[in-house]
């Protein structure tokens, strides 16, 4: 996702995401996202993201078994809103075992007076 390059000219109404975002930087998932927006429908209501992922209750949970973050509802949020999306529904997945991390899903619309600047990529340890 983080070198996604969509095939010229074609556009999405749907663009779905589930269980992907814990393996991307935060910098990777808005730059994803901004490449999201140049290839969503703008006819008739306009395309949608849709994001399924694990909600952390703090604000990082690192798994060392496979490499992954789980972000805040918070976070995400943020992320959507850096890259001008407008949150358009979120409900919280039902039914899961009490022992497993919450999930949500969100349904996300681009915002239409959103102008985008392309977010720049720190070196470690560089302000």
């Amino acid at each position: 996702m983080e070198a996604f390059e969509p095939v010229a000219g074609r556009e999405y109404s749907a663009i779905w995401m589930q269980w992907v975002i814990g393996y991307l930087t935060d910098e990777d998932m808005v730059r994803f996202l901004l490449t999201c927006r140049r290839i969503l429908t703008r006819d008739g209501p306009g395309g949608m993201v849709f994001l399924k992922d694990n909600v952390g209750t703090q604000e990082h949970i690192y798994d060392e078994s496979d490499a992954s973050i789980t972000r805040t509802d918070a976070h995400i949020r943020r992320l959507f809103q850096k890259a001008g999306y407008i949150l358009v529904d979120v409900k919280p997945q039902t039914r899961f075992p009490k022992y497993m991390i919450p999930v949500n899903m969100y349904a996300y619309k681009p915002d239409p007076l959103f102008t985008e600047e392309e977010p720049t990529t720190k070196a470690p340890g560089k302000e």
